[in-house]
């Protein structure tokens, strides 16, 4: 699956990743696979994601790599804390995460976070 349209950055290994990443995403959210299992895959494909951009961050000196890495920290954190409520028992309150709250922070980050890595990327091809 493609990134929807307001989520490309025309950096195609980032945009081919936030495709991935969403397909996953609407799957989870339309019912396709059983929750606990979906929620397990999303993220693991979120840490390799951002382990990736961390490494080419760190390999060309990207200035606003702090930054970013503490917004993955961040959002990693929230997605494993909800998983582990998820494995707990605690289901309804990681489908609303993944439901209400999941969608748009992902969302945000690419546009705003994301992009600004993208158009470095592309600086220094």
């Amino acid at each position: 699956m493609k990134a929807e349209k307001g989520l490309l950055l025309g950096d195609e290994s980032m945009d081919t990743t936030h495709g991935e990443y969403l397909a996953l995403q609407q799957t989870l959210l339309n019912g396709e696979t059983d929750f606990l299992s979906g929620f397990e895959a999303l993220v693991a494909h979120t840490k390799e994601h951002f382990a990736q951009e961390e490494r080419w961050m760190e390999e060309g000196s990207f200035s606003g790599r702090s930054e970013h890495k503490e917004e993955h920290r961040k959002i990693l954190g929230e997605m494993e804390g909800f998983l582990n409520k998820a494995r707990n028992g605690r289901l309804p309150f990681a489908r609303a995460f993944v439901r209400e709250y999941l969608p748009e922070k992902i969302a945000h980050h690419i546009r705003n976070i994301d992009s600004e890595l993208a158009a470095w990327r592309r600086h220094q091809q």
